[in-house]
C-alpha cells in the first residue's frame, strides 16, 4: 500500500508498507526452498519440484526459506 499526503503549501510526503493477509489456521502443507532467502513476506513464489500441487505460494504464509520458518509458522 502506498499513501501520499500533500499539505496546503504543496509539500508532498509518501509512505509505503506491505499488508500480508494470512489464514487464521496454518496451511496443511508448507513449501521450503532456500532460493526464497531474502524475499519479503507476501511475495508470490512457485515450488520448483515436479508434483508440487497448486500455487502460487506466499512467503510467510505457506512458503518459507528455512525449515525452521515452516515449522514455526
Amino acid at each position: 500500500m502506498t499513501y501520499t499526503a500533500t499539505d496546503a503549501c504543496g509539500n508532498v510526503a509518501m509512505c509505503s508498507f506491505t499488508v500480508l493477509v494470512s489464514p487464521s489456521t496454518a496451511p496443511s502443507i508448507v513449501y521450503v526452498d532456500d532460493s526464497y532467502v531474502g524475499l519479503p513476506a507476501g511475495t508470490f513464489v512457485s515450488f520448483p519440484w515436479p508434483g508440487s500441487i497448486g500455487g502460487p505460494y506466499v512467503i510467510g504464509c505457506d512458503a518459507f526459506a528455512t525449515v525452521q520458518g515452516g515449522v514455526t509458522q
